[in-house]
């Protein structure tokens, strides 16, 4: 079924009586054998639908004519609705039978404006550039966006919201009903899709899997939270980020001459070197002499804010003109002092376009020089947005809102923070009081409690978190279990698993059942397995190692049949050669690596019994350390892994 929004409000409608389409009372339907299956094939609307269906169920139980005169109208398309008052103001090249039809056939044939921003009307937010618009999604996403805090006013309700006993409480505050939780990877019901196991990346491969153009909750109305922003929408291939960061680029500064801004466009790598002219009007020497004769002492780039509606980066004329390196770092992250603070008294600061400014090395772990002038700017939109988040700030007028008994006030300050955010691994206070257990007044109060609706107690080391920090793909309390990789803050199912476990998980080789205490021995799942089939009629070729040789999964692959294997083998692709090959069940499991992504050890990949099987064991690009990601995360945009051989197989 398909949800549509309607742009006025029906009650102001004038609507004409309908005299082009055949109209039918639902006595006339009846006698001619109409059912309601074929009123909806006829798109008509749910209501009339489940009215008519109602009249059907009541003439065969009574002689109830109540609702006989109800009329329906079979709309002539494109036309829909209870008297066909609904035009989508579009066609499609195809004739389209219905309304479900005409609204997939639009999505398939459209072509996306990519270089194009949707737009939220209705909040007056001041980004700083005529060229941004605030989207939709951008709106209490915890990510403040307008130079004035608009988008982020209201929405401590939201961080502050308390759900009902038979809800589950969303990342973002949207409670919705128990029984939504993991119920479909595709179909979120949370805004974050914090109510789903897997948290989909926008990259084509993964949307191609279900359906990409369909107009659902999954394709138009998620984001993903990153901590303090989001992701998406998603536009074939280009997110709003990016778009909205080309657009932060293309604004002039109306202060500085527009040669001085190209210069310094190429000068700072922002602008594609071969393109802009940047190598005839920017040769170092000549572009650093042109800045020092053109431009002003001190400027923005780029000219907007690029994180919280007030954090800028900086540069100084002398900054530039004295490199004898081409850098393109910033020299000062400039701020709205009002919004934060806690900073080294000691430190040098400038004023500049009444922003106070701080050395980029005294406030960030890293100065970022990138030979890329757009991902320099990513990479500090990113560090900031993780170290500096306690400038994340709106000035709040009221003064109750501190008295809210969901409110934590920081320590010498006027700033308050939902309790929510205490413990979540972002200072939101100017001294780091909401993380620092030991300054935190509140620890006792909110960590004291083992069902606390703001925070979670991990069972395994008693560290209090923020329940922000469930459920988010990384392990804040530990493992309980190294091999398994069994996280309490990240398996919701770990209880379950530990005490009560399925039945194909018995002797499987992998202990999934806390260890019982039984006449002075400690029992598990894979206790006396000796006797136990492993192999049997219900776990033969079902695509799991139920034994832990993976006997009951040797011969299954039809592509065996060709390389003329033995019996008792595995479909094996070789990591560096990419070539298919036929392995030993003994070579199952035995702790050596043959098989491209450790297929052969589906040991090294155990998370639980949920995910075991989907395990794909590599090296991870940026830490270089072992990883296991899902298999249909292989070949995706952004590759996890490090290995050579991975390009390998993806270009297969």
């Amino acid at each position: 079924m398909t949800s549509l929004c309607l742009s006025e409000w029906p009650s102001t409608w004038k609507i004409q009586e309908n005299t082009r389409d055949q109209k039918l009372n639902f006595s006339q339907l009846a006698e001619l054998n109409i059912t309601s299956q074929q009123l909806y094939h006829w798109s008509a609307t749910i209501d009339i639908i489940e009215s008519y269906q109602f009249y059907l169920n009541q003439l065969s139980t009574s002689n109830s004519i109540s609702l006989s005169t109800k009329v329906f109208y079979n709309c002539t398309p494109p036309r829909f609705g209870s008297q066909c008052q609904y035009l989508f103001p579009f066609r499609t090249k195809q004739k389209l039978s219905s309304v479900h039809e005409l609204i997939h056939g639009f999505y398939f044939d459209r072509i996306d404006a990519r270089d194009e921003l949707s737009c939220y009307h209705h909040l007056n937010c001041r980004f700083g550039s005529i060229l941004f618009c605030l989207d939709w999604n951008q709106i209490c996403d915890g990510f403040i966006q307008c130079t004035d805090g608009v988008d982020e006013q209201h929405c401590w309700q939201m961080e502050t919201n308390q759900c009902k006993e038979n809800e589950y409480r969303c990342r973002n505050g949207q409670c919705i009903s128990s029984v939504f939780l993991d119920d479909n990877a595709f179909a979120a019901e949370c805004l974050d899709q914090s109510d789903t196991k897997e948290k989909l990346d926008w990259d084509r491969l993964t949307r191609e899997m279900y359906d990409p153009k369909r107009p659902i909750f999954i394709n138009e109305e998620v984001f993903i939270y990153n901590g303090t922003g989001h992701f998406g929408p998603f536009y074939e291939g280009r997110d709003r980020r990016y778009l909205f960061v080309d657009r932060m680029i293309l604004q002039h500064d109306t202060s500085m001459l527009q040669t001085c801004w190209l210069l310094l466009y190429c000068y700072l790598a922002i602008f594609d070197l071969s393109k802009h002219n940047c190598i005839d009007i920017c040769s170092k020497e000549h572009c650093q002499k042109q800045i020092n004769e053109s431009c002003p002492d001190m400027f923005y780039v780029p000219s907007a804010a690029i994180v919280f509606g007030h954090v800028y980066l900086a540069y100084t004329k002398q900054y530039i003109v004295q490199q004898k390196a081409r850098l393109n770092a910033p020299e000062y992250i400039c701020y709205n002092e009002q919004l934060c603070g806690g900073f080294n008294p000691n430190q040098k600061t400038i004023l500049f376009n009444n922003s106070l400014c701080r050395r980029v090395q005294d406030i960030l772990p890293n100065v970022i020089s990138n030979t890329n002038g757009i991902q320099m700017i990513w990479d500090y939109i990113h560090q900031i947005s993780i170290y500096l988040s306690k400038c994340n700030t709106i000035l709040q007028n009221d003064t109750t809102l501190c008295d809210n008994r969901t409110m934590y006030q920081c320590l010498n300050s006027s700033k308050c923070i939902a309790k929510i955010r205490i413990f979540d691994q972002f200072e939101d206070c100017d001294y780091g009081d909401d993380e620092d257990r030991q300054k935190n007044i509140l620890t006792n109060e909110i960590c004291s409690k083992e069902q606390s609706s703001t925070h979670f107690i991990c069972p395994n080391t008693n560290k209090c978190i923020s329940r922000k920090l469930m459920r988010d793909s990384k392990c804040d309390c530990g493992y309980l279990d190294a091999q398994h990789f069994l996280c309490p803050d990240e398996n919701r199912e770990m209880k379950s698993i530990r005490e009560l476990i399925s039945f194909p998980t018995i002797c499987n080789g992998f202990n999934d059942l806390n260890p019982i205490l039984i006449d002075g021995q400690n029992y598990t799942d894979e206790t006396e397995c000796n006797q136990w089939m492993c192999n049997n009629a219900y776990t033969r070729c079902n695509g799991y190692w139920d034994c832990y040789d993976g006997a009951d999964e040797v011969d299954c692959h039809e592509f065996l049949l060709g390389l003329n294997c033995s019996a008792h083998s595995f479909l094996c692709l070789l990591p560096m050669t990419r070539k298919f090959v036929c392995l030993s069940m003994k070579q199952g499991n035995d702790g050596n690596i043959d098989c491209l992504g450790a297929t052969d050890e589906p040991k090294l990949c155990r998370y639980n019994t949920q995910t075991y099987d989907n395990g794909f064991y590599c090296e991870d690009r940026k830490t270089r350390l072992p990883i296991c990601i899902q298999r249909n995360e292989i070949c995706a945009s952004d590759q996890t892994c490090a290995n050579m051989e991975m390009l390998n197989l993806c270009a297969m």
